[in-house]
């Protein structure tokens, strides 16, 4: 149920995150792409809301740049990639 909720507040801000985009340079360090915001996230309630929250925002952003980079497909997704979901999740 949180994450159908979590989901439906990301949707609702896409139009925002994907105007703000993300940081992108090639090998020659040369930017490719500029990020012109932050998001900031404030549950009131919960620590572990405000956690859920930017860990969805965070794989969204980075499926944005795996595809951007050519590693996932346009229909491919960080969530669908188990050993690159299981690093996302762990960090190894």
């Amino acid at each position: 149920m949180q994450y159908n909720r979590v989901s439906a507040l990301l949707d609702e801000h896409e139009r925002q995150l994907q105007e703000q985009g993300y940081f992108m340079c090639d090998s020659s360090r040369r930017t490719l792409r500029q990020q012109t915001g932050v998001v900031r996230t404030n549950c009131m309630d919960c620590l572990d809301r405000t956690n859920v929250v930017q860990s969805m925002i965070a794989r969204r952003i980075l499926t944005e740049q795996l595809r951007a980079a050519d590693i996932l497909s346009s229909r491919e997704r960080v969530e669908d990639a188990l050993e690159l979901e299981q690093f996302f999740k762990n960090g190894r």
